[in-house]
């Protein structure tokens, strides 16, 4: 088979992204259950996936994009982290304090220019309020922390996939 038609076909099937998909995505769960697990989350694969979801965000086609992702990711699990650990800490779980916190959150967001970071940000405030309703006997930082940083391995593992696959991708491109 010529080059040109590999070539073309590892593009129609995307098979790169795949690879890198795949890859980070398990690498991910298998890590961020670690982390779930030594944060004392009963249910470790809800950190398992939530690290493996930052990974998939942050996984783009193009390089420049997945960095802009990455930190997009990190800013809005911090602020979703912050907000819902101080909050939480004060009023409990609860549909005043959520109500309290999603409203602070797109404030904040929109405060210091992530505007676009806000779903995501709400996206971490369910995932903290969630875990912290199936384990209430968790500290509120310790879950939001542990959220936090399940979101940061997976943002590294996603960065790891996307550097080792550049010189691939540039390959790739050269060919045309």
């Amino acid at each position: 088979m010529e080059l040109m038609t590999v070539r073309r076909l590892i593009k129609r099937f995307s098979i790169v992204l795949c690879v890198q998909t795949g890859g980070a995505g398990v690498i991910s769960v298998w890590l961020g259950t670690l982390l779930a697990t030594a944060f004392g989350l009963k249910e470790a694969l809800i950190g398992g996936m939530w690290c493996a979801i930052s990974a998939a965000i942050v996984i783009n086609a193009e390089e420049k994009s997945a960095f802009e992702a990455a930190l997009l990711r990190f800013v809005a699990s911090l602020v979703a982290c912050v907000l819902s650990g101080a909050i939480v800490s004060g009023l409990g779980y609860g549909y005043a304090s959520l109500l309290l916190v999603l409203v602070l959150n797109v404030a904040l967001i929109s405060l210091i220019g992530f505007r676009e970071g806000f779903r995501q940000s709400s996206i971490a405030i369910f995932v903290i309020y969630a875990t912290g309703a199936m384990q209430p006997d968790l500290s509120v930082w310790l879950n939001a922390l542990g959220r936090l940083a399940e979101s940061a391995v997976g943002i590294l593992v996603g960065l790891c996939f996307v550097l080792i696959f550049i010189p691939l991708r540039r390959w790739l491109a050269s060919l045309n």
